[in-house]
């Protein structure tokens, strides 16, 4: 099965939930709140995790509602690109904040951050939907 077989009404959540990431990044340095309390235990950060993970989680829905079988190799595959674009939207968001964002700045760690969280959705990915549909994971 091909992404193209699958109707784009399937891709919207993914595709909401991505320029609502792309907003939230967006919004000036001057609507957050300065660091207080919140700096100590890296509230920014964990709302980095959160985002890219609901973000890959959200890239992969499509695979959840396939009506038909899906190749593992080509689940896993999808699962892996979806991750791989949530890492480069959050590194490409960081260039954004540097240049175009005004009181933004990069942040490597925002990006690692960014990249736990995507990674942290993959990971539940295959196990979601393997253990949600395990016959449907065996070769076509």
């Amino acid at each position: 099965m091909y992404m193209s077989k699958i109707s784009f009404n399937k891709k919207i959540p993914g595709l909401i939930c991505l320029a609502i990431v792309v907003a939230l990044l967006s919004l000036p340095g001057s609507v957050f709140p300065s660091q207080n309390w919140m700096g100590k235990i890296y509230v920014d950060k964990w709302v980095h995790i959160t985002l890219f993970f609901i973000l890959t989680v959200s890239f992969c829905l499509p695979l959840r509602y396939a009506k038909q079988k899906i190749h593992i190799s080509y689940f896993v595959t999808y699962i892996i690109l979806a991750t791989l674009i949530s890492i480069t939207v959050g590194i490409i968001m960081e260039y954004i904040q540097k240049y175009f964002i005004p009181n933004r700045s990069f942040e490597l760690m925002d990006i690692i951050a960014d990249s736990a969280g995507s990674i942290f959705g993959c990971i539940f990915c295959l196990r979601w939907y393997k253990k949600i549909n395990p016959d449907r994971h065996r070769g076509s």
